[in-house]
Parts: C-alpha cells; sequence; structure tokens
C-alpha cells in the first residue's frame, strides 16, 4: 500500500496531467497527499475533480516546498512512501505496481529508478536523461545519487532517517536521500525503467546561482554525514554527470 505525496501552489496548469497519470496507474496509491501552499489559482478545484483517487488536501501557508513535504510525511499513514512533483508525470502506467511488487518480492526497504528530464509544452520530447545505475556507496563522494521522484521508501526508513532538513533549501532531498544510504543496513532495490517525466525548469536549475547553491549544500551535507570529499574532485565530478546525462537520452 502506497502513500504518495505531491506539493502544490497555483499549480493549475499542470496538476491535471499529473493526477491523471496516477489515475491511469495499474496499481493506484492509497492515498494521494495533496500539500497545497494556499493556490489562489484553479489548483484545489482541479483536483476535487479526480473524485476516483483517495485524495487528502491541506491547502495553508507553509515555509517552502521541504517544510510542505515534511508534512506530507507526517500525514501518510502507508508502508510506501513517494513523491510526485505537481509538474511531473508518471512515465509508464505500471510504475507504481512495479515498485510495489520489488518491494514485496525482494524485501526492499529502498526502491528507485530513473528519470527524464522533459520539454514544459511537449512532454514527449527528451531534453536530458538521468540513468542511475545500480547503487554503489564509492558513488557517494562523486555527487552521485537517485532522482527524488524516483525514490520509495518503507516506513521502517522514514522512522530512522526523519523529516526533511529545512537548512537545506535547494538540497534537503539530496540530503534526505543521502541520510538513509549513509546507514548502510536497508535492502536497496534498483528497478531500471524510467519512472517519472520531468519537466525542465525548476527551482534549482533556474540559473547558475541556484545550481552553484545547490552543489555546495549538497557537498556540505556529505561533510556533515562523514563523507571524506575533495571539493575540487566533487564540482568536477557533478560536471561530468551532468554532460554524460545530457547525452544519454
Amino acid at each position: 500500500m502506497i502513500s504518495l505525496i505531491t506539493v502544490t501552489f497555483n499549480s493549475a496548469q499542470t496538476i491535471r496531467e499529473t493526477l491523471e497519470s496516477v489515475n491511469c496507474q495499474t496499481l493506484k496509491p492509497s492515498e494521494v497527499i495533496i500539500i497545497d501552499g494556499g493556490s489562489i489559482d484553479e489548483t484545489i478545484q482541479i483536483i476535487e475533480s479526480f473524485t476516483e483517487l483517495n485524495i487528502k488536501i491541506i491547502s495553508e501557508n507553509d515555509h517552502g516546498i521541504y517544510d510542505a513535504m515534511n508534512k506530507g510525511l507526517m500525514l501518510s499513514k502507508y508502508n510506501i512512501i513517494g513523491f510526485l512533483n505537481s509538474d511531473d508525470i508518471f512515465a509508464y502506467d505500471d510504475i507504481l505496481e512495479s515498485v510495489a511488487h520489488r518491494f514485496s518480492t525482494q524485501k526492499a526497504d529502498i526502491v528507485y529508478g530513473n528519470i527524464v528530464y522533459v520539454d514544459k509544452k511537449n512532454l514527449s520530447t527528451v531534453k536530458r536523461s538521468w540513468i542511475t545505475g545500480e547503487y554503489d556507496q564509492k558513488k557517494l563522494s562523486r555527487g552521485w545519487c537517485m532522482p527524488h521522484p524516483a525514490f520509495y521508501i518503507n516506513r521502517k526508513v522514514l522512522n530512522h532517517v526523519g523529516n526533511f532538513n529545512l537548512e537545506y533549501d535547494l538540497a534537503a532531498d539530496y540530503d534526505f536521500i543521502l541520510r538513509a544510504l549513509m546507514m548502510e543496513k536497508f535492502n536497496i532495490c534498483y528497478l531500471d525503467k524510467i519512472f517519472v517525466k520531468m519537466r525542465v525548469g525548476g527551482a534549482t536549475n533556474k540559473n547558475i546561482k541556484n545550481i552553484f547553491k545547490q552543489n555546495l549544500q549538497i557537498a556540505n551535507s556529505l561533510k556533515k554525514n562523514h563523507r571524506k570529499i575533495s571539493f575540487l574532485y566533487f564540482f568536477l565530478a557533478k560536471l561530468y554527470l551532468k554532460i554524460v546525462e545530457r547525452y544519454k537520452r
């Protein structure tokens, strides 16, 4: 049984496509938790039109996307937990079924996969692919990580890791995943499948300043979690990973 968490704020232009992709899943989530930041457009009305889904909505002011995600975690009640951004869609109709199957058959604690970045208006146009590959903790010091929209955990992991750290306004998702991986006691399962189509142009990638700031936060998170890194090597490795991703289409 899956709890799916989505954060919205004035998301009327995209949230319908997002929820349609959820509604088309061969295994629907047991609950869809919508944490809305007080939208003044038609976001809430669109969400409420999806009566086929078990949707819980909270609409109120928050302190940013990670604060909203923490609210979603607190409200979630099922054993498998994942996130889907309000402008993303599932790439295939069997994603949640495939994820649940891995948790069940392989006794996984964490299941993760791949994503593609797509054009804002044409979701069939792939701009960049994020193909993660099998987990190897040695990759972490090179800036490797799973994409958050393709990262599912069971409640045991959540109970150990806790909430998103709001000190990292652009990299709390990375820090959250890193803390889970650093415990070295969870069964991690890679599903070599595109989970999500993610529109380009998020807050992190909107300018060079934010890209630099996010990577600095990632480097600080690595250091805080006792991963020995060379900052120069880290930034060069991240640049290499971005180049590789861009040509994996």
